[in-house]
């Protein structure tokens, strides 16, 4: 199950700490909801209901609006 999400712009080299972070995944903002609303059973309550309230935020639409590639290029880093 998927307990958080963390949405930052990143320039560097991801460096996870296995014991802390079991996986990562690149996937654009608006295919994660379609995935929670889809396939809500493999993610907690509280992760679903994290995940809407960046929609309600115009500086989060903003920022999302200029990301322009998943995976990101490699002098830029959005991690999802």
């Amino acid at each position: 199950m998927i307990y958080s999400i963390l949405v930052v712009r990143y320039n560097g080299e991801l460096n996870i700490n296995t014991d802390e972070v079991k996986s990562t995944q690149w996937i654009h903002w608006k295919n994660w909801l379609q995935q929670i609303e889809t396939s809500s059973n493999l993610y907690s309550q509280w992760c679903i209901e994290e995940s809407y309230i960046p929609e309600r935020s115009k500086i989060f639409k903003e920022w999302l609006s200029q990301i322009n590639s998943y995976p990101p290029k490699s002098n830029e880093t959005d991690f999802f």
